[in-house]
Protein backbone atom coordinates (compact mmCIF):
# COMPACT_ATOMS: atom_id res chain seq x y z
CA UNK A 1 0.00 0.00 0.00
CA UNK A 2 2.83 2.41 0.80
CA UNK A 3 4.31 1.73 -2.64
CA UNK A 4 1.03 2.78 -4.27
CA UNK A 5 1.06 6.19 -2.56
CA UNK A 6 4.75 6.80 -3.17
CA UNK A 7 4.29 6.02 -6.87
CA UNK A 8 1.52 8.63 -7.06
CA UNK A 9 3.69 11.25 -5.42
CA UNK A 10 6.75 10.61 -7.59
CA UNK A 11 4.73 10.34 -10.81
CA UNK A 12 3.83 14.01 -11.17
CA UNK A 13 2.42 15.07 -14.52
CA UNK A 14 2.17 18.64 -15.76
CA UNK A 15 3.79 21.31 -17.87
CA UNK A 16 7.34 22.48 -17.40
CA UNK A 17 8.16 26.14 -16.98
CA UNK A 18 9.73 26.24 -20.46
CA UNK A 19 6.54 24.88 -22.06
CA UNK A 20 4.43 27.47 -20.26
CA UNK A 21 6.76 30.29 -21.33
CA UNK A 22 6.55 29.13 -24.97
CA UNK A 23 2.73 29.07 -24.83
CA UNK A 24 2.65 32.59 -23.34
CA UNK A 25 5.06 33.83 -26.05
CA UNK A 26 2.88 32.33 -28.80
CA UNK A 27 -0.23 33.95 -27.32
CA UNK A 28 1.62 37.28 -27.16
CA UNK A 29 2.58 37.10 -30.84
CA UNK A 30 -0.97 36.18 -31.83
CA UNK A 31 -2.40 39.10 -29.86
CA UNK A 32 0.12 41.48 -31.45
CA UNK A 33 -1.21 40.43 -34.84
CA UNK A 34 -4.91 40.41 -33.90
CA UNK A 35 -5.27 43.77 -32.11
CA UNK A 36 -4.29 46.00 -35.09
CA UNK A 37 -6.57 43.97 -37.39
CA UNK A 38 -9.45 44.42 -34.95
CA UNK A 39 -8.81 48.17 -34.69
CA UNK A 40 -8.75 48.54 -38.49
CA UNK A 41 -11.94 46.50 -38.83
CA UNK A 42 -13.65 48.68 -36.24
CA UNK A 43 -12.63 51.87 -38.06
CA UNK A 44 -13.69 50.46 -41.45
CA UNK A 45 -17.10 49.59 -39.96
CA UNK A 46 -17.51 53.15 -38.59
CA UNK A 47 -16.65 54.58 -42.03
CA UNK A 48 -19.18 52.27 -43.68
CA UNK A 49 -21.90 53.33 -41.20
CA UNK A 50 -21.08 57.01 -41.76
CA UNK A 51 -21.24 56.67 -45.54
CA UNK A 52 -24.55 54.79 -45.27
CA UNK A 53 -25.93 57.60 -43.07
CA UNK A 54 -24.85 60.19 -45.65
CA UNK A 55 -26.53 58.21 -48.48
CA UNK A 56 -29.71 57.88 -46.41
CA UNK A 57 -29.80 61.63 -45.72
CA UNK A 58 -29.16 62.39 -49.39
CA UNK A 59 -32.01 60.08 -50.44
CA UNK A 60 -34.43 61.60 -47.93
CA UNK A 61 -33.46 65.11 -48.99
CA UNK A 62 -33.89 64.19 -52.67
CA UNK A 63 -37.40 62.96 -51.93
CA UNK A 64 -38.22 66.14 -49.99
CA UNK A 65 -36.75 68.26 -52.80
CA UNK A 66 -38.94 66.46 -55.36
CA UNK A 67 -41.92 67.66 -53.37
CA UNK A 68 -40.69 71.24 -53.75
CA UNK A 69 -39.52 71.49 -50.17
CA UNK A 70 -36.70 73.67 -48.95
CA UNK A 71 -34.05 71.60 -47.25
CA UNK A 72 -32.33 72.91 -44.15
CA UNK A 73 -32.14 69.98 -41.75
CA UNK A 74 -32.19 69.43 -38.83
CA UNK A 75 -34.75 72.15 -38.29
CA UNK A 76 -36.82 73.21 -35.31
CA UNK A 77 -40.07 72.16 -36.99
CA UNK A 78 -38.82 68.63 -37.55
CA UNK A 79 -39.65 68.58 -41.27
CA UNK A 80 -37.15 65.79 -41.73
CA UNK A 81 -39.42 63.48 -39.67
CA UNK A 82 -41.66 63.02 -42.73
CA UNK A 83 -38.72 61.37 -44.52
CA UNK A 84 -36.68 59.67 -41.78
CA UNK A 85 -37.64 57.59 -38.75
CA UNK A 86 -34.85 59.09 -36.69
CA UNK A 87 -31.96 61.46 -37.17
CA UNK A 88 -28.66 59.57 -37.50
CA UNK A 89 -25.63 60.26 -35.35
CA UNK A 90 -22.07 60.44 -36.60
CA UNK A 91 -20.43 57.19 -35.43
CA UNK A 92 -17.59 57.37 -32.93
CA UNK A 93 -14.01 56.63 -33.84
CA UNK A 94 -13.85 58.99 -36.84
CA UNK A 95 -12.20 61.96 -35.11
CA UNK A 96 -9.04 61.61 -37.24
CA UNK A 97 -10.90 61.27 -40.54
CA UNK A 98 -11.69 63.93 -43.15
CA UNK A 99 -14.57 63.83 -45.60
CA UNK A 100 -14.28 64.15 -49.37
CA UNK A 101 -14.23 67.97 -49.05
CA UNK A 102 -11.37 67.93 -46.53
CA UNK A 103 -13.58 68.78 -43.54
CA UNK A 104 -13.10 67.01 -40.23
CA UNK A 105 -15.80 64.45 -39.43
CA UNK A 106 -17.24 65.88 -36.22
CA UNK A 107 -20.45 67.29 -34.83
CA UNK A 108 -23.88 66.36 -36.13
CA UNK A 109 -25.12 65.87 -39.66
CA UNK A 110 -26.61 68.86 -41.47
CA UNK A 111 -28.42 68.78 -44.80
CA UNK A 112 -28.83 71.78 -47.10
CA UNK A 113 -30.69 71.82 -50.40
CA UNK A 114 -30.26 74.77 -52.73
CA UNK A 115 -30.67 75.10 -56.50
CA UNK A 116 -31.14 71.36 -56.95
CA UNK A 117 -27.93 70.57 -55.06
CA UNK A 118 -28.07 68.61 -51.83
CA UNK A 119 -25.15 68.89 -49.42
CA UNK A 120 -24.69 66.68 -46.38
CA UNK A 121 -22.08 67.76 -43.86
CA UNK A 122 -19.90 65.97 -42.90
CA UNK A 123 -19.72 64.30 -46.31
CA UNK A 124 -18.65 60.83 -47.34
CA UNK A 125 -15.28 59.46 -46.34
CA UNK A 126 -13.13 57.83 -48.98
CA UNK A 127 -12.07 54.34 -48.02
CA UNK A 128 -8.37 53.77 -47.34
CA UNK A 129 -8.30 50.37 -49.07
Amino acid sequence: MIQYFTKKINNKKGFTLVELIIVVAILGVLSMLAVPKFTKSKKDAAIAVHNANVRTLESAATLAKSEAKTIDWPDTEGNWKNYLQEWPEVPGGLEDEKDENGNKVEGDYTVKGEDGNITVTPGRIKSND
